[in-house]
């Protein structure tokens, strides 16, 4: 286990562009642009505007605050997937390219722990960080809209920090985002598999295969196995997401909503479709590791 925290550590410390300066720019973005929003409603629209924005939110003695909280960290979430995918193409091919491997391969660490160092990378923490910048965000935004209210508004401001309805939100979401890359796992493994074998564009290999195959399949018969694969995973990645709003928008504390922590349907009816993947992902990841294993570095040109 120790060994592990080393291997996402450094992994961590290689890719921090990735995985902290992205979303921490990506929340400047938003800030800045939620914040010039609102000055520019307050400016050009009726003196009532803070208080029907103010009313949107709060109604009653009950708090719809989450729907706000998950369209604010909808781009974050596309954004992390975004550089999932980018830190698979690149995590494997660049070690060879610097020829970094010849020294990480001498250590005393086996091939599975350092490709399961990447897949917790890429699956676990991406996400935990895209999650931080997330409540960061909302904080801060929570904070500029509360003022608001409390200088513009009889509404009392405190409902929106409802600890129960925040850390229950919070608590979904990062389920919804560790949901999200289960089913993403198979085409992460697949890029890493790309990753290890290119010699250079290992983009270029990771879409030219499947659209092959895909136009061999459509020529040969109707089965369309790879592109019912791969958009059925992206769609249930989406759809998880769009479902969790539904429900939120719908009724916050529906039974829907809560049972959605405990036993979350989008998982548990295709779980078939899941296992299914996991194991073409696990497959993928395998040979990734061997090739990762026997590949020499020489394969790869010395240009940058």
């Amino acid at each position: 286990m120790k060994k592990l925290l080393v291997l996402v550590k450094r992994e961590f410390w290689e890719h921090q562009s990735l995985f902290v300066r992205v979303p921490a720019a990506l929340s400047i973005i938003v800030c800045l642009i939620s914040v010039c929003t609102l000055v520019y409603s307050l400016l050009h629209f009726h003196d009532d505007s803070a208080h029907r924005m103010a009313s949107s939110f709060v109604s009653g003695h009950d708090v719809n605050i989450a729907p706000a909280l998950y369209v604010i960290a909808s781009p974050f979430v596309l954004i992390l997937w975004l550089v999932v995918f980018n830190y698979s193409l690149s995590c494997l091919f660049d070690e060879r390219k610097d020829r970094s491997i010849l020294f990480w391969q001498s250590l005393p660490v086996n091939q599975t722990l350092t490709m399961l160092s990447k897949v917790v990378t890429a699956l676990v923490f991406a996400g935990v960080c895209a999650w931080f910048c997330i409540i960061i965000t909302e904080l801060f935004l929570m904070v500029v809209y509360s003022i608001l209210f409390a200088l513009l508004t009889d509404i009392s401001w405190w409902q929106m920090w409802n600890p129960w309805v925040l850390f229950k939100t919070w608590f979904v979401m990062l389920f919804d985002i560790l949901e999200q890359g289960l089913w993403l796992f198979p085409l992460f493994s697949w890029f890493m598999l790309c990753s290890v074998q290119a010699n250079r564009a290992p983009f270029i290999r990771a879409v030219l295969v499947p659209l092959v195959l895909m136009i061999v399949e459509a020529f040969f018969g109707s089965a369309n196995v790879v592109w019912h694969f791969i958009t059925y995973r992206i769609s249930m990645a989406s759809s998880l997401w769009e479902k969790t709003i539904a429900h939120a928008s719908d009724k916050l504390v529906s039974q829907a909503y809560l049972s959605k922590i405990i036993v979350p349907h989008q998982v548990a009816q295709p779980i078939k479709m899941l296992l299914i993947g996991a194991v073409v992902g696990l497959l993928f990841l395998c040979l990734a590791g061997f090739f990762r294993g026997y590949n020499s570095p020489e394969n790869i040109s010395s240009s940058r």
